[in-house]
């Protein structure tokens, strides 16, 4: 006979099935690797949206993540300082986030700031206001 027959464990032990429905919205961020969203800040919800789509691309994180800059009086080093430092933030989170602190650097660099009220996208300045109508 080719070798000895040791101890056979046999594993009844069958896998732990947790349905989504039974998780709890920790253990769902954490096995759907999904990054927790953003609060709205009032009329920032385009924004929000924009940003957590730009969080959604992998090469784009990567890139901000090797980012070494500090906010300064550069606007470019400082909106990609504020960027990587948000979605570092959402990454690490499992609740949503207060975009605050990138809303706060990034208004002020805005050349349409302070934004007409009413006008969600326009709050940070991604696209220019709509013409006004006299």
């Amino acid at each position: 006979m080719m070798g000895t027959a040791g101890e056979n464990k046999v594993n009844d032990e069958k896998p732990v099935v947790k349905f989504i429905e039974d998780m709890t919205e920790a253990e769902m961020a954490q096995e759907l690797q999904f990054s927790p969203g953003l609060e709205n800040l009032g009329n920032t919800c385009y924004a929000n949206a924009t940003i957590q789509c730009l969080n959604a691309v992998p090469e784009l994180k990567t890139t901000l993540q090797k980012f070494q800059g500090l906010p300064s009086n550069d606007v470019n080093q400082t909106l990609t300082a504020g960027m990587r430092d948000l979605f570092t933030q959402m990454n690490k989170s499992t609740s949503p986030v207060q975009p605050l602190i990138f809303i706060l650097v990034r208004l002020p660099l805005s050349p349409f700031y302070p934004p007409p009220p009413g006008n969600e996208i326009h709050q940070i300045g991604i696209f220019p206001p709509p013409p006004h109508s006299f």
